[in-house]
């Protein structure tokens, strides 16, 4: 009997905090402004801006990324220049950059930084570096060689700069294919994220961005030689939250979400997530691990109901049907709510296929995440 209490009692508790973390979120979401008003485009000194964007075997994607920039509204009458550094592409990303004929762009790689003897690991984070100490401008736009910007990101850029002086901005990243079910779970999972994303910087937290859409004032960030391959947003925005003064932003605004590519197979997509789960491990901030553990824990309690219906029969069905009720309904309002603000609306049968895989991956990745140590990305084996 004393079982099978502590068994209802651990549920209760693990669902509690659960919904909780989901209301906690959703409002401080609702706090952050949105700056929807460019007026003040016309007003005020336009900021100048060094795009810098690291790539690697980005030919498919290379000439859409760079053509959004130059096209993008406003971008005639600001001050920018725009660095792309190779990490040792072994496709044609660099022959098709030249081919542009881009004034503004200036192509560097990273080859002529390091030595080839050199044994590193975060070969993005030193690209970052030396980028940045080639970029003149007053803020840095930090992009993936993958994303495209919408027409207006400038222009809402200037607005929200000229009206806080923000120091960081953490945009938002959403993805541009979203017809099957892998790529639909990305696309709710990256919505779940964005919500996360900023309701942790409103709140102050915890402090997580994207790197494929972060905006800093150069003075402010450097990059280390950390040997953790990935984590360079982590870590930005972090450092710089440890001084109290510094003006943090998450931007809600549907002109500022960047789009890339899905993952279109399961491989792919395990190795990337792995990628992102082995940087946010090692975070020292007790808020931020409380916010992973609580999902990875309600997940699994949902997952373990089944097999506990051999020892508790039908008190576990039962909690299992509940525990499946009370998410389902959770999960949907969350993502709607989101959704709704990032101006992305999804059909009902991509949001019940994405639930049932949901918390199989946040199980499966949570785990693994402590257990492996390498993986592949881009070609390349990472430790």
């Amino acid at each position: 009997m004393s079982i099978l209490l502590l068994y209802l009692a651990t549920t209760s508790i693990i669902i509690c905090l659960y919904v909780f973390l989901v209301i906690f979120i959703l409002e401080k979401w609702k706090a952050i402004p949105s700056y929807v008003d460019t007026s003040v485009v016309g007003s005020k000194k336009l900021p100048s801006f060094s795009f810098i964007i690291p790539v690697r075997n980005e030919e498919e994607n290379i000439t859409s990324c760079l053509n959004s920039i130059i096209k993008n509204k406003n971008i005639a009458r600001v001050e920018f220049e725009i660095i792309v550094i190779d990490d040792y592409s072994e496709d044609e990303t660099v022959s098709l950059i030249k081919s542009m004929c881009l004034e503004k762009v200036k192509l560097i790689h990273l080859k002529d930084y390091i030595q080839t003897k050199d044994r590193i690991n975060a070969y993005k984070k030193v690209a970052l570096k030396h980028a940045l100490a080639e970029a003149q401008n007053e803020y840095i736009i930090q992009l993936d060689g993958d994303v495209v910007i919408p027409s207006s990101y400038l222009e809402t850029l200037f607005t929200v700069i000229n009206n806080t002086d923000a120091d960081f901005i953490a945009g938002p990243v959403l993805f541009n294919n979203s017809d099957t079910i892998i790529t639909s779970f990305q696309q709710l999972d990256f919505i779940g994220m964005m919500g996360v994303t900023g309701a942790g910087i409103q709140s102050r937290s915890w402090y997580m961005a994207n790197g494929a859409n972060m905006i800093y004032k150069k003075e402010l960030v450097q990059f280390n030689d950390s040997k953790q391959a990935s984590g360079d947003d982590i870590y930005t925005i972090n450092k710089l939250s440890e001084n109290k003064n510094t003006k943090i932003l998450f931007l809600k605004n549907p002109n500022i979400i960047v789009h890339t590519k899905a993952q279109t197979n399961i491989r792919d997509l395990y190795q990337q997530r792995i990628r992102w789960a082995t940087k946010n491990k090692n975070t020292s901030s007790l808020k931020m691990l409380m916010m992973m553990i609580v999902p990875f824990v309600n997940a699994f309690f949902l997952l373990i109901h089944i097999p506990l219906t051999w020892f508790f029969s039908s008190t576990a069905l039962s909690l299992f049907f509940l525990h499946l009720f009370i998410k389902i309904t959770v999960d949907l309002i969350y993502l709607s709510e989101i959704g709704n603000d990032l101006k992305y609306s999804f059909k009902i049968r991509d949001f019940l296929s994405s639930f049932i895989l949901h918390p199989l991956y946040l199980v499966i990745i949570g785990s693994l995440s402590l257990l492996i140590k390498n993986y592949i990305w881009k070609g390349r084996t990472v430790n």
